[in-house]
């Protein structure tokens, strides 16, 4: 989920881009087991703004997102590979979600 969140990320960098200049943002959030967006901004361009986020995120299906996914798979497996070089905490609380909702460590 965390590719495919980052390749919607990359397919709508442009348009949030513009929609910044407007006070527009939107955000994907993934959960346990959920995928939330969230809009933000002020004034009647929001509706449009929803809509236009939609139907490019619909658009995704048809589109050729090999080139964005191989830059995200390299930039993850990149951040994967150094993971180990992060202070022990850092280590400790990416693992904590999976020992307070599986009971369990993921096994390596």
């Amino acid at each position: 989920m965390h590719v495919w969140q980052k390749v919607l990320e990359e397919h709508l960098s442009e348009f949030n881009c513009m929609a910044a200049v407007a006070k527009l943002s939107f955000d994907v959030t993934l959960g346990l087991d959920s995928i939330n967006f969230k809009w933000s901004g002020y004034g009647d361009s929001v509706p449009g703004f929803v809509e236009q986020t939609l139907t490019r995120l619909c658009q995704m299906k048809g589109q050729n997102l090999a080139k964005a996914f191989e830059q995200v798979k390299e930039k993850l497996l990149l951040d994967w590979k150094n993971c180990y070089m992060e202070q022990s905490y850092q280590q400790a609380i990416a693992s904590f979600g999976s020992l307070t909702v599986n009971l369990a460590m993921e096994k390596k």
